[in-house]
């Protein structure tokens, strides 16, 4: 059976760059310019994903995390298997935020997170070995702990506000996250900061939602709205220090109101000054009996107005199994594979997943 290979990728890729195609008023580079510019392109995305990597924010949310992998802050010790993975679970709503493979995070404890609760200042004690919390009565939950080689705890992780709705569906009952406001300061400067609502249906569907999250010097924005009758949309925005590095614009249409059949996505995503925009027609993919993604799949890469090349598919044997795999062609007729085109690029999303996702 033949595989569209990275088709799925595709419609991410639209849900993060969307202008109108206008092929006719875009010129088009020679085949040496644009394989100039997928290069640097290459260099460029590189370069920005090991930049997030290291951002202090980043690091700071992992020391976290590597803390509450052997301790609970609202409940001392973490002694049993069990009660580790119920705050692994919570220790998931951050890693979320910057791993791509984990899209639904939720919590499975019976009552939730009690915010009111666990209001209170929670101090890491290297002596103890564990959080230990303050007599002090304070407003919000305070999270104090050491980033990797500090002797105090110079990090303070702050939560101002949290709510989160009761889901019940085929898989159960869970918890899922309605509102988030939370910032986390190292060496008293912020270096996190997140503001998150949404809203779901009776059965955990994601209804609309927005985020502002600021990791510096980054700050994503995104608003997603799925209550048209058979549209949905979202947008993104990644800046560092004001400046756009990615940009999306998405919109999936639906066959009705259920929203069960996709029939088609069209949009554009952004990075700086590349982008790749056109539509995908989802259902005439899959209900042709002998389907050629090049029919169905259109979409072009861009460098400030001037095209590089169109996205094409060959069908190539991988790991034994027919694969449509993905290729830019230019102006000549000449091709190159995307996926070794973007190598490096692609090498560094992957240990950055390694790094965030545990």
């Amino acid at each position: 059976m033949k595989v569209l290979n990275y088709f799925p990728c595709l419609l991410l890729v639209l849900v993060l760059f969307s202008c109108e195609k206008d092929e006719e008023s875009n010129p088009q580079f020679s085949t040496e310019e644009a394989k100039q510019a997928m290069s640097r392109l290459n260099l460029n995305l590189q370069t920005d994903i090991i930049e997030l990597a290291n951002a202090e924010g980043v690091i700071a949310l992992g020391d976290l995390v590597s803390l509450t992998d052997l301790n609970d802050p609202f409940g001392g010790r973490m002694e049993s298997e069990e009660s580790k993975n119920w705050f692994k679970m919570s220790a998931q709503r951050l890693k979320v935020i910057f791993n791509p493979k984990r899209l639904r995070s939720s919590r499975y404890e019976e009552d939730g997170f009690q915010f009111e609760q666990n209001v209170g200042r929670y101090d890491w004690s290297p002596d103890k070995n564990e959080f230990v919390k303050s007599p002090i009565d304070q407003s919000f939950i305070i999270i104090n702990f050491p980033s990797e080689g500090s002797v105090e705890n110079n990090v303070s992780l702050t939560i101002a506000g949290y709510t989160e709705q009761l889901i019940e569906d085929e898989f159960g009952s869970y918890y899922m996250p309605t509102s988030i406001v939370a910032d986390l300061l190292v060496d008293g400067v912020k270096q996190v900061e997140l503001s998150l609502s949404a809203v779901y249906s009776n059965i955990g569907e994601p209804q609309s939602g927005n985020i502002i999250l600021f990791v510096n010097p980054y700050t994503l924005s995104a608003n997603f709205d799925n209550t048209g009758a058979n549209q949905s949309t979202l947008l993104t925005n990644l800046t560092k220090s004001d400046v756009t590095i990615v940009g999306t614009s998405v919109m999936v249409n639906f066959f009705d109101n259920l929203k069960e059949e996709v029939g088609s996505a069209s949009g554009f995503v952004q990075y700086k000054e590349f982008r790749i925009q056109g539509s995908i027609d989802v259902n005439g993919f899959e209900i042709s009996e002998n389907p050629d993604p090049n029919l169905f799949v259109d979409l072009d890469v861009f460098k400030e107005g001037s095209k590089i090349g169109d996205i094409l598919f060959v069908t190539e044997i991988v790991d034994g199994d027919e694969e449509d795999v993905p290729y830019i062609k230019y102006a000549d007729g000449s091709m190159d594979k995307l996926e070794d085109l973007l190598e490096t690029a692609f090498e560094e999303i992957e240990n950055l997943e390694e790094e965030l996702g545990g």
